[in-house]
């Protein structure tokens, strides 16, 4: 997509919101530090912008490029490199879509291609009912939240999940799995069991304490998984 693609498509997300009553062009211009004349004839195509102004717009909105862009756009640009490769798109999402069936847009950080053999090597183990659900995902963790995965990780990690994987089974004997769960509004990452209506996740490194999450009534423990973590991939 070119550069006046996008900017076309910008007008139309300001016009749509100015006609909605969420703002005005006075305000935005004042946001975005833009003369109210330059915006005022950006929006009546008579100039376009340049990529200084269009990213103060997009700070401004409190929106990134990819808000402007379909989801069928997106996955049409990576499918193509993919398509004639042996990798598959994977999602990078943010936390507040982790247990989402279906991965909406504005949950979607960017994308990474990784390898399909690595991918259809892995298998699931699914007591949750997922197997419609979009299946693999990257999670990205900052340094407090994976140290105690990664004792020695500083600038935090991604995790390769798979969301097909809720059951408690170990996938590697005796080793048991990480997984990722959901906790209101935090995740949390480490090794899952169940005792007495009470869900108690160990991190790897023991010196972090035991989670201890009482069950909501109504509710299994896969409820709060978010999936098997397959891949860590941190920076000392």
């Amino acid at each position: 997509m070119r550069i006046k693609n996008l900017q076309d498509r910008l007008k139309e997300h300001i016009r749509d919101r100015i006609a909605k009553g969420e703002l005005t062009g006075v305000d935005l211009a004042k946001l975005a530090s833009l003369p109210q004349g330059h915006l005022s004839n950006f929006l009546n195509s008579r100039r376009g912008l340049s990529l200084e102004s269009m990213d103060r717009l997009l700070g401004a909105l409190a929106i990134g490029v990819l808000d402007l862009v379909a989801t069928d756009e997106i996955q049409h640009w990576f499918a193509k490199p993919a398509a004639r490769s042996r990798f598959d798109v994977v999602p990078r999402i943010s936390a507040s879509i982790a247990l989402m069936p279906r991965l909406p847009r504005n949950g979607v950080l960017g994308t990474h291609c990784i390898d399909k053999s690595l991918l259809r090597r892995w298998r699931s183990n699914d007591v949750a009912g997922r197997s419609m659900w979009d299946r693999f995902v990257l999670i990205d963790l900052d340094g407090s939240e994976v140290r105690g995965i990664v004792p020695t990780a500083r600038a935090g990690a991604t995790l390769l999940i798979d969301r097909h994987y809720t059951a408690l089974e170990p996938y590697h004997r005796p080793r048991q799995n990480l997984y990722v769960l959901q906790l209101r509004e935090r995740l949390a990452v480490g090794r899952v069991s169940v005792l007495n209506g009470h869900l108690l996740v160990q991190p790897c490194d023991q010196r972090f304490e035991v989670l201890t999450v009482t069950l909501v009534h109504g509710l299994n423990y896969f409820n709060y998984i978010v999936g098997r973590v397959c891949q860590v991939r941190s920076e000392p």
